[in-house]
């Protein structure tokens, strides 16, 4: 394995197991887009957290905006799973991902490679979210009215940085 994969992949397995901490507080059968949101948004220092502060995003204003994005009825697909993914969740007692937070980390671990970037870090995963528009996350932070374009181009500079953000 590739030291840039190996980066990649340890750090999504640490922001999966605070999403998925966020899932079951939030007592959710599904890890969706918004638990990734809120692990960001958690008592770990990281690069997306740095991120969205600098936009004022606290936890609160998210928790919120994620309430008023679901009671208007938006919602997130269950990600079909192959019968051995399935049966290794089950025994890894792991809650089933959104299609769209799958597709958030899948996005946000290529934009490492396409980079070539020496570290993956939680900004990268915050952009896989914004390229998944119909998740709860893209939704709720769009109704806090952040412009998006904005954004990315805070991210890349994070990212661009000779600093080497924080996961």
């Amino acid at each position: 394995m590739s030291d840039h994969a190996r980066d990649s992949s340890s750090i999504r397995v640490t922001l999966s197991e605070l999403s998925r901490q966020e899932a079951a507080d939030a007592q959710s059968e599904l890890l969706g887009t918004q638990h990734i949101l809120l692990a960001f948004l958690g008592d770990y220092e990281n690069s997306a957290a740095r991120i969205l502060s600098s936009y004022a995003v606290t936890r609160e204003k998210a928790e919120a905006a994620i309430k008023q994005v679901m009671a208007e009825g938006v919602c997130e697909t269950q990600k079909r799973s192959t019968d051995a993914e399935s049966k290794t969740a089950a025994l890894a007692d792991q809650k089933p991902s959104t299609e769209q937070a799958s597709q958030a980390f899948r996005k946000g671990s290529l934009e490492v490679i396409k980079r070539r970037d020496p570290v993956a870090v939680w900004a990268h995963i915050l952009l896989g979210l914004l390229m998944v528009e119909e998740g709860i996350a893209a939704k709720s932070l769009a109704a806090l009215d952040l412009d998006f374009h904005q954004l990315r181009t805070s991210i890349f500079k994070l990212l661009d940085s000779p600093e080497v953000p924080v996961p």
